[in-house]
């Protein structure tokens, strides 16, 4: 397991009222629960921010926190250490790490501020995924690899998956790909 220090800030201005953004922006720390994180709120002040620690049982842990202005632009900070483990976290590199937290928490922001609070944001379309299977089976990769090597590579993505580093369509595309390269 490798551990990476993480200090991440987005600014997004959002098109509601300071107190919604902020309803809003509590949700979305909520939603790291479903990335398997522990959510403890340790700042709550409407309508003008929200701070909470995360935590997961590989020990990461992190701060999260969204101030909101008057005029509802957020500004969030995401910082400590995380813990990715297997093969990932041996060929990670802190900068890949940062990139895959600001994708993850651009991905929450979409989905808190895309939908309506009171609703979840629609599920993908079912069709999407078949053409995304189609188009990575149709770029085979040069090199071809053992069954015991797709076994630990297909493990490692799934850990991926369950800390909330990937999501399933993502673990499905690469499934498609190293399939073909038996």
């Amino acid at each position: 397991m490798a551990m990476f220090e993480l200090d991440l800030r987005l600014e997004r201005q959002t098109n509601l009222p300071p107190l919604e953004a902020w309803e809003r922006s509590r949700e979305l720390l909520t939603r790291y629960e479903s990335m398997g994180f522990t959510v403890g709120f340790s700042r709550s002040e409407p309508p003008t921010g929200v701070s909470a620690e995360l935590s997961d049982a590989n020990g990461t842990q992190l701060v999260a926190a969204v101030d909101v202005s008057s005029t509802a632009a957020l500004t969030i900070d995401l910082r400590g250490r995380i813990h990715v483990g297997g093969f990932a976290g041996a060929l990670a590199s802190r900068q890949q790490v940062q990139n895959v937290a600001r994708e993850r928490l651009v991905a929450l922001l979409d989905r808190a501020f895309a939908a309506p609070a009171s609703r979840p944001a629609p599920a993908p379309a079912p069709a999407a995924k078949p053409a995304a299977a189609a188009a990575a089976a149709a770029k085979k990769p040069p090199t071809s690899i053992t069954v015991e090597e797709l076994d630990a590579k297909l493990r490692a993505l799934r850990g991926l998956v369950e800390r909330g580093v990937i999501d399933e369509a993502d673990f499905q595309a690469k499934k498609v790909e190293l399939l073909g390269r038996l």
